[in-house]
């Protein structure tokens, strides 16, 4: 079995080549944007900013080019950049969960919180109220550990030039460095194009991490528009074109460039 291990020698390029005009974001939903340690005092990756179902996919280290998707309804799925010692390249692993959807539904009718409409909440009394709470949140609690045993993770892993792994590096660093988030959008983003709040319309979450020396950096966002919109969309047509087989690199390295 091949061993993997991170690109470590990632950390080193030159992070001056890297494109400030993207950071801007455009966002109705929410997100975070974290710079920790890499490692804990105990010698342990810090993992503390992936979520529970990015953890089944992306939990057992920091990659230096890391991205996850997931949306209620499609699905969820990543990929990341790893090293194969033995053949000395460069690896990009994508990962999905293969039953999303029927696990959600499964698990959902088991342990369906109780939904009180808003208009009828003053008239019920305090003590049933807290006890619905409680029931809601085992509920939720029971559906998020079965959920997690439910799913079925598939990773299929492809072999990537130097070449398209630094330039994914660069961009990540600098996709998540130059964000920032912007209160008052213009009405067009750098491009020229019309920005249109909300666009993304399916409620999507995603996640973009890198490690820079030391740190990890992090960045998650609920509902990506503008430019985050665009970056996710890249990510996102990287696996499906990995999964069916169709990995352009050359393609790739055209847009990042462009990007």
């Amino acid at each position: 079995m091949r061993r993997v291990i991170i690109l470590c020698f990632f950390s080193t390029l030159c992070i001056n080549l890297l494109f400030s005009q993207h950071g801007a974001h455009i966002n109705s939903g929410d997100f975070s944007k974290r710079v920790e340690y890499n490692f804990s005092m105990g010698g342990d990756y810090n993992l503390g900013s992936k979520g529970v179902t990015e953890l089944l996919l992306l939990g057992d280290f920091n990659a230096p080019v890391e991205f996850f998707y997931e949306t209620p309804i499609v699905g969820a799925s990543g990929f990341r950049i790893v090293r194969d010692t033995v053949k000395m390249s460069y690896i990009l692993e994508v990962k999905y969960i293969s039953n999303y959807r029927e696990s959600q539904i499964k698990t959902y009718k088991e342990y369906k919180p109780i939904v009180i409409p808003e208009n009828l909440i003053p008239s019920i009394p305090g003590d049933i109220r807290e006890l619905i709470e409680v029931h809601n949140m085992e509920a939720n609690s029971k559906y998020d550990r079965e959920l997690a045993e439910l799913f079925k993770i598939e990773a299929k892993s492809f072999c990537i030039s130097d070449q398209f792994a630094e330039k994914l590096y660069r961009n990540m660093v600098s996709f998540i460095g130059d964000f920032k988030a912007i209160r008052d959008p213009p009405a067009f983003d750098i491009d020229g194009n019309p920005i249109i709040i909300g666009s993304s319309g399916r409620g999507e979450s995603v996640s973009f991490r890198t490690v820079v020396e030391d740190e990890v950096w992090s960045l998650n966002i609920h509902i990506p528009d503008g430019n985050t919109l665009k970056m996710s969309s890249i990510c996102i047509q990287i696996i499906t074109d990995a999964l069916a087989g169709e990995l352009d690199e050359a393609k790739f390295l055209e847009i990042l460039e462009i990007y």
